[in-house]
């Protein structure tokens, strides 16, 4: 595992927790944050890291574009993952911006 994938999967697991405290639609939250995992875990780690970070944003970009769980009463998780991806994407920024 690479520094920038071992800083990725850190947010995610962070997310992870507030998931599983979550008090409306729980599933629905951490079936979201199991989303941008798997999509975490499939970007190859042999890539240069400017290329890493390009394809994990193109893909978790994807993901959230049409990422939809319709079990949710009050959530689609949408959000949940729109607020991951964010937060990677600022991450991964060079500056830490």
């Amino acid at each position: 595992m690479t520094s920038l994938q071992q800083q990725i999967i850190e947010i995610v697991n962070r997310h992870a927790l507030k998931a599983q405290q979550s008090q409306y639609d729980r599933r629905v939250t951490i079936s979201a944050v199991a989303a941008v995992r798997k999509v975490v875990m499939s970007v190859s780690t042999d890539l240069l890291p400017s290329d890493y970070r390009r394809e994990i944003i193109a893909q978790l970009s994807e993901l959230l574009s049409d990422y939809y769980d319709p079990d949710g009463e009050y959530t689609s998780g949408k959000g949940t993952v729109g607020d991951l991806v964010y937060e990677i994407k600022v991450s991964l920024e060079p500056d830490g911006r």
